[in-house]
């Protein structure tokens, strides 16, 4: 018979099956359902967002070539890697009353890039002509309309008309408005014609290359153009799509790893139950012709088509889910990679769950399948060594759990990995320290940041040290802050905006000082030298940090014993002189473990200096106060008061702000509830695994024992006894996931939770979650109570009769 047409035969017999056996399909499917959702939600979710962002900066520029003249910008646009262009002009921004505006100039053209969205009339042609923010004329008094005539008063002291040839609106709430001016202009207007154009660009078939093809074509492009590697700017988030972030795949891969490994236990569970069901129609079929690798192929084809329906649902779901949140992310060939990868993943996972039932089923002989009416491996009762022992509904029911050593092994690892798994998941959520999160800057120090209005930086002629010129971070301020009641400490930051020049390359950055105190602990953080303070100061030395970035950004790093060019304004006049490098610190990673030398380099751009040298750099009495930390000795208790004082202070001067923890907390406050709605969700999935685990448990042992439970009903075993009885084996597994949930899951939580501490995630602080574990706990005992109690009434509502006829 099965060597005519095997294969159709063995479909009809799989077919066949799978519609009588309902329970163990729905089951499956759940399982299956269940990973595949979560596991194609996270892939199809975070191929959505770089998806989107892709969309967004394709039509954005991929390069800006900066300071560049009328022939490069020909040479530019006559190379054929270019797709498009638009050359812009930007002028020295200024402040009226509380906002700012911008000088700007931007060609018009068709490239998709640097699009302004004009709501009426025109962009300027003529030199008089402007176009401007609607929300800038009304802050200006003035009828937002075209045709309107403005007078701007400009950093330089002129003032000229305009009249409004067009109007755009912000997106978001805005006190920065550009002047958007004429091409005649930007050649010929007194803001503009000396400064000098750049021009935006796209490149040709950008986002099919890798980031370093990218980076190699503009820089070659800037080369052949003749403009220097300084003056090209490559757009940093456009690059960072070109190429796909393993850490994130790592992470996804990881994640996927975990469920895929309580799916096979879960679905090994379920074939199990099946196969034990089914010991009289494999025996048949046996008898009947049937071979041992022909039974292993019909449960096989049962097993890949509840993958198959499993995993399409699951990756339905997973999608709609991804694809709603981010529309624009829909991409045809990822969605199609990421859909066989994990059609293959859960094929290859449901086929190692099922071979050990398939290999069973298949061992099943026709003699051995007419003495049992449920599927029992040899030799696996444990022979008590007991001569008596006292019997009792509770008793037998542990020895009937005791009794499958394998099947019980199974199924508490199985429940194990579950609680570990979930108590991982928690105690990420309940360790995740917000307050330490939100210290990770200047917090770190104190509770309150005064600093320079970046605004006001922007608009002075000198920039951040022409505000110091009269700096309103004061000392008389700093002992007013130290008069306030409560404060603990008032720590004044000090740096200098230099210009410098090294390797070819001219940039502004900034330079910090460093107390004759704190040599010795530099000393220890520096690569293959060491300083002496005086030295120092005597030959004007100083030290490179952050020099890893300088190897990121321009491709080489300051060199020990070069020497550096600085240009800086010393409060009368810009002064410039030539330093050398006696001390490179290590990468910044290794710098910020340490407190005080955070304070110390996270204050520095690439170069710190002796206090006693940058004071002999500026003019007798200059203060150079950057910002101000004040800390409080019981912030909970005394934290607004301190800051009502510390408003009262600064509120009335437009030069400074004042940044808090509680702004701070309270802007990290979504990206926490994000984060814990994602590792919660994870942990009510290996949740919802683990239940259909027990579940699975205990109707195998059940159904395994219906013999028993036949044989004393007929002795005399009241209903309410049998139901203890499945009762107590259900309680047995519950105390067992419960003691291994709190060994394994507490010591795999407190690992993960140090070992993310000793990788710089400082915000984690190891607490139990015993609030979390408390509705585990709950889970883990009521859901085996009701399911043994729904069980045993199921069972019980057969009369005695038939349940002995059946086991004959």
């Amino acid at each position: 018979m099965f060597k005519v047409k095997n294969k159709k035969t063995i479909n009809f017999l799989a077919k066949n099956s799978l519609k009588e056996y309902k329970m163990r399909n729905i089951f499956t499917l759940i399982a299956i359902i269940l990973s595949v959702t979560l596991i194609s939600g996270l892939a199809f979710f975070s191929s959505a967002i770089q998806e989107t962002n892709r969309k967004d900066l394709i039509s954005r520029q991929h390069v800006i070539y900066h300071e560049v003249s009328y022939n490069q910008i020909k040479s530019i646009r006559q190379n054929e890697e270019i797709l498009s262009s638009k050359e812009f002009k930007r002028g020295k921004s200024f402040e009226v009353d509380d906002y700012i505006m911008l000088p700007y100039y931007m060609e018009q053209n068709e490239a998709s890039m640097l699009n302004l969205n004009i709501i009426q009339g025109k962009y300027p042609k003529e030199i008089n002509e402007v176009l401007v923010y609607e929300e800038m004329l009304v802050k200006m008094g003035v009828e937002p309309r075209v045709g309107e005539t403005i007078s701007i008063s400009f950093l330089d002291g002129s003032t000229e008309e305009f009249t409004v040839s067009g109007l755009t609106k912000s997106e978001g709430t805005t006190d920065v408005f550009p002047l958007y001016l004429s091409k005649e202009y930007a050649i010929n207007g007194s803001q503009l014609k000396a400064i000098p154009f750049d021009i935006s660009a796209q490149i040709v078939d950008a986002e099919k290359m890798s980031s370093e093809e990218f980076l190699t074509l503009i820089r070659k492009i800037g080369a052949d153009s003749g403009i220097e590697r300084k003056n090209i700017n490559e757009n940093n988030a456009f690059v960072k799509s070109l190429s796909y972030s393993f850490r994130e795949l790592t992470m996804i891969t990881l994640i996927s790893s975990v469920i895929l490994l309580v799916s096979i236990l879960v679905v090994y569970s379920i074939f199990y139950i099946s196969i034990s069901e089914r010991t009289r129609q494999f025996g048949q079929l046996r008898t009947i012709g049937m071979t041992q690798k022909q039974v292993k192929r019909m449960v096989r084809k049962e097993g890949t088509t509840l993958s198959l329906i499993g995993s399409i649902i699951g990756i339905t779901i997973g999608a709609t889910f991804a694809f709603t949140m981010k529309p624009k992310g829909f991409n045809l060939i990822w969605f199609l990679i990421y859909s066989f990868a994990i059609l293959l993943a859960n094929y290859i996972t449901v086929q190692i769950a099922i071979a050990k039932p398939a290999k069973l089923a298949a061992s099943i002989s026709p003699i051995e399948a007419s003495k049992v009416s449920g599927y029992e491996e040899k030799n696996e009762k444990i022979q008590t060594k007991k001569l008596q022992r006292k019997l009792s509904p509770l008793s037998l029911s542990m020895i009937a759990a005791r009794g499958n050593r394998k099947k019980s092994t199974m199924t508490m690892i199985s429940l194990c990995l579950a609680g570990v798994v979930f108590m991982c998941a928690s105690t990420f959520v309940s360790s995740v320290n917000e307050e330490k999160f939100a210290r990770q800057s200047w917090f770190e120090f104190g509770e309150y940041e005064i600093n320079l209005s970046p605004n006001a930086v922007q608009v002075n002629e000198y920039g951040e040290t022409g505000i110091k010129k009269d700096n309103p971070l004061s000392y008389e301020l700093v002992d007013k802050l130290n008069n306030i009641k409560d404060v603990k400490e008032v720590i004044p930051m000090q740096n200098l905006s230099v210009t410098y020049t090294y390797n070819d390359v001219t940039e502004k950055d900034i330079a910090a000082p460093f107390k004759k105190e704190d040599t010795e602990l530099i000393n220890q953080y520096l690569k293959g030298s060491s300083i002496n303070y005086n030295d120092m100061v005597k030959n004007k030395e100083i030290i490179i940090a952050h020099n890893e970035i300088a190897k990121e950004i321009f491709g080489w790093e300051f060199e020990l014993g070069d020497t550096v060019t600085l240009k800086w304004y010393n409060g009368e006049k810009y002064v410039e002189d030539v330093f050398t490098v006696s001390g490179i610190l290590e990468n910044s990673s290794k710098l910020y473990k340490n407190s005080d030398m955070f304070k110390i380099s996270y204050n520095a751009g690439w170069f710190m200096m002796p206090e006693d040298l940058l004071t002999k750099m500026m003019e007798p009495g200059f203060n150079l106060n950057t910002r101000i930390i004040v800390s409080s000795t019981d912030y909970l208790k005394s934290g607004d008061e301190i800051e009502k004082e510390i408003v009262t202070l600064t509120e009335s001067n437009p030069l400074i702000t004042l940044s808090t923890l509680k702004d701070s907390l309270e802007h990290h406050k979504e990206q926490f509830n994000m984060m814990y709605t994602s590792f919660m969700g994870g942990a009510l999935f290996v949740i919802a695994f683990s239940m259909i685990n027990l579940l699975n448990t205990l109707i195998s042992n059940v159904m395994a024992r219906k013999r028993e439970f036949a044989c004393l009903g007929a002795i005399g075993a009241s209903k309410k006894q049998i139901i203890t009885m499945i009762l107590g084996e259900g309680l047995y597994f519950a105390v067992i996931n419960f003691a291994s949930t709190v060994l394994f899951g507490t010591l795999a939580g407190y690992i993960m939770v140090k070992i993310m501490g000793m990788n710089g995630l400082k915000y984690m602080e190891y607490q139990f979650p015993i609030g979390y574990f408390s509705l585990y706990s709950i889970f883990v005992f009521v859901v085996p109570i009701i399911l043994s109690f729904t069980i045993g009434k199921i069972i019980n509502k057969k009369p005695l009769v038939e349940r002995l006829r059946d086991v004959e």
